[in-house]
């Protein structure tokens, strides 16, 4: 259930416009139509063990992810010119 993910960020420039995308991360995660794609046998199973629950939780911790890179790197570009000085 797992494939490979990867993780951009794509600065803004300084007249607004976005900048080119920048690889930041390439890791694992749970494909969420692999999970839909699961027999329900299948998803019974995961039900009664906990795990579809842990699954889910980590899919819903993967779309906070892009938006902490990208709030990590704003601050890492506007405390470039301050460390400069």
């Amino acid at each position: 259930m797992f494939e490979v993910a990867r993780s951009t960020y794509t600065p803004t420039n300084p007249d607004g416009s976005r900048g080119p995308s920048e690889p930041i991360a390439e890791y694992f995660a749970v494909s969420e139509a692999k999970v839909k794609a699961l027999p329900a046998e299948k998803l019974a199973e995961l039900v009664a063990n906990g795990a579809l629950a842990q699954i889910y939780a980590h899919l819903i911790s993967l779309m906070g992810w892009d938006r902490m890179i990208a709030k990590s790197m704003e601050r890492q570009a506007q405390m470039a010119p301050a460390n400069m000085n």
